[in-house]
């Protein structure tokens, strides 16, 4: 078995409540041992495939964990002495070609039989929202990815409610608008030429429950992440005056009751992810249909856990030290840890 090497944007920007710091802590305390390294810390020389790795002692809390490995030295060592834990979010970092690069190093160190999770090729082609057009319509909205605004207009103009549009890369509800397609919406032409100007925009039916909100819904290995029977999952409320259910924008976290038919699109979402090598995956779900799929640094495991009165984590951390990628049972949280 060998140790968890963590990779992050910046270690800098870990705060404790995140899961990854949260999975840093436990990986830890295991002991195989544990390190992380940042976004542009591979070397890629004629013998190795090399990282500038600081070591994770685990403190009394979260806070000391990070706290210690902030001040620690950075290691020169073989990517191929470690299992990656790929926890990089590239929406939030302007060093776009950093990301390309470390999943281009990560692909020739997986095909020298590195694990690598999640699988670098898979994450290549789910890193934009387009990726959900590849799941079946029973578990997305109706969808048009375009790069035209004319198309864009025609799709809003058809549909009987609003419709959501946004960029194809984003992060935490940025850039995200509902428009309404009866000739009220002023601001339409303005929001399709910004999103257009980027690039090319997502435009999504506006599903009946939106105004409820979204659950947040970890798989792991293809499968609901459970704890104690628990499933992993949150409910986000939007703030008033917002539809956006994002806790970066105000949402409120709440506990989630899946419901039959959510339980049934994450089973159809997660087979394909699984043979994909997508192992730890956040679905976001309006209704029973899936809006958004977090392939990079999923999170909502700490509220999760707080509302289900279990520890999401340690399942996660034995899945991914796992040869077999199993996926065993978790014991209820211990209110006294950290």
């Amino acid at each position: 078995m060998l140790p968890l090497l963590f990779l992050v944007n910046d270690i800098d920007e870990l705060k404790p409540a995140m899961t990854t710091a949260l999975l840093m802590h436990e990986a830890a305390g295991r002991p195989v041992g544990a390190a992380v390294a940042m976004v542009d810390g591979l070397d890629v020389t004629d013998e190795r495939i090399q990282v500038r790795a600081r070591a994770l002692v685990k403190g009394a809390t979260v806070a000391d964990t990070l706290a210690q490995v902030r001040a620690a030295t950075p290691t020169v060592v073989a990517l191929s002495d470690y299992t990656v834990a790929l926890r990089t979010n590239p929406a939030r970092d302007l060093r776009g070609w950093a990301h390309e690069h470390l999943l281009d190093v990560l692909r020739i160190a997986a095909l020298r039989g590195v694990r690598v999770v999640n699988d670098p090729d898979a994450l290549s082609v789910a890193t934009s929202k387009l990726f959900l057009s590849s799941f079946p319509v029973s578990v997305r909205p109706e969808t048009l990815v375009s790069s035209d605004p004319a198309a864009l207009r025609a799709f809003v103009a058809a549909q009987p409610g609003p419709t959501v549009l946004k960029p194809l890369h984003g992060t935490r509800g940025r850039d995200v608008f509902r428009v309404s397609g009866d000739g009220a919406d002023q601001n339409l032409n303005a929001i399709i030429d910004v999103l257009t100007r980027q690039g090319v925009a997502m435009a999504q039916a506006w599903l009946p429950e939106g105004p409820q909100g979204d659950t947040r819904v970890v798989l792991l290995d293809g499968e609901i992440l459970m704890a104690g029977g628990k499933p992993c999952a949150v409910q986000r409320r939007p703030p008033s005056g917002d539809f956006r259910s994002n806790v970066a924008v105000g949402g409120r976290a709440e506990a989630a009751n899946l419901t039959d038919a959510q339980r049934t699109s994450c089973a159809i979402i997660g087979e394909r992810l699984r043979m994909l090598g997508l192992r730890l995956v956040g679905v976001d779900l309006v209704g029973h249909k899936a809006v958004e799929l977090n392939v990079f640094s999923t999170g909502g495991l700490e509220d999760a856990g707080r509302f289900a009165g279990v520890d999401f984590i340690p399942p996660v951390i034995d899945a991914l030290l796992s040869p077999a990628g199993g996926t065993p049972a978790a014991a209820p949280r211990d209110p006294r840890s950290p």
